[in-house]
């Protein structure tokens, strides 16, 4: 049996309208909710790692004129 009548041997399948529309719209909110939240942990990451940079810099200035 090929695929595609494997997948027509599954249906037809209805659905209720407002239902269906309803729970696309519901997952693309969390989708969209996911992607705030994920923008939000990459936003401060790039903070934190951008601290630690200017720390880093700082402390190595300090050593390197005290090996001088």
């Amino acid at each position: 049996m090929a695929p595609d009548d494997i997948i027509e041997a599954l249906g037809p399948y209805t659905f209720d309208r407002n239902e269906y529309t309803t729970a696309l719209r519901e997952l693309l909110r969390q989708l969209q909710d996911e992607h705030r939240a994920e923008q939000t942990r990459l936003a401060r990451l790039s903070e934190e790692l951008g601290n630690r940079a200017g720390l880093w810099a700082k402390w190595r200035g300090r050593h390197r004129a005290i090996d001088e």
